[in-house]
């Protein structure tokens, strides 16, 4: 996975080294000779991983949220309008993360150029244009309101914490026959066993 990750950033910088773009960077400190290209590189992974970290996390989450079903809500008495339409007293809404999160309303499916919602994509939220009409608003993972997580932050600090001491230190590979994505809801996952080869 650090390879890959390695040669993705090569890739890049090399785009970049080459556009011709009169732009002012990082990458155009080679020209100076404060840099070599090796340590263009070698720095240029470092500030990909920190800037996308969360983007991964935030991805993550959408394809394949902690709390697959939904938080039930009841109306307050006197009833309430909710999304346009008013709602009677003791309603039962609630808003499902899955299905919010892998609907083409939300995050659009298109053939040209392929955009798939349940495919693991972490660009759509680094502002590529190519996911300009996504609605990202519409994934909540802690919900919102008065009654969202309160460990909301605690979470998102663990995580990317857990998540970067991950990476720094274990090469991962998913097994052939993983399927992650297959498994039952019933109000929580039904997780399956996730073979994952890890190795130093």
């Amino acid at each position: 996975m650090r390879l890959d990750h390695f040669n993705h950033t090569v890739t890049r910088v090399d785009k970049r080294l080459k556009d011709g773009s009169p732009k002012s960077d990082l990458y155009l400190v080679e020209e100076s000779g404060v840099l070599t290209t090796g340590e263009i590189y070698t720095n240029a992974e470092l500030f990909m991983a920190a800037g996308t970290e969360t983007t991964g996390l935030r991805e993550g989450l959408r394809v394949y949220p902690s709390l697959p079903s939904a938080i039930p809500r009841e109306i307050p008495q006197g009833g309430n309008v909710v999304v346009g339409k008013w709602l009677p007293a003791e309603t039962r809404v609630s808003v499902h993360q899955t299905a919010t999160c892998h609907s083409p309303a939300n995050f659009k499916y298109t053939p040209t150029p392929f955009r798939n919602p349940d495919e693991f994509v972490p660009e759509r939220w680094l502002g590529d244009p190519a996911y300009k009409d996504d609605i990202r608003e519409a994934h909540q993972p802690f919900s919102v309101g008065t009654r969202n997580c309160l460990g909301m932050n605690m979470a998102w600090h663990e995580m990317r914490l857990l998540f970067s001491k991950l990476i720094f230190n274990f090469d991962m590979q998913t097994g052939v026959d993983a399927s992650w994505t297959d498994q039952n809801v019933f109000a929580i996952w039904d997780r399956k066993p996730l073979p994952v080869k890890i190795s130093r």
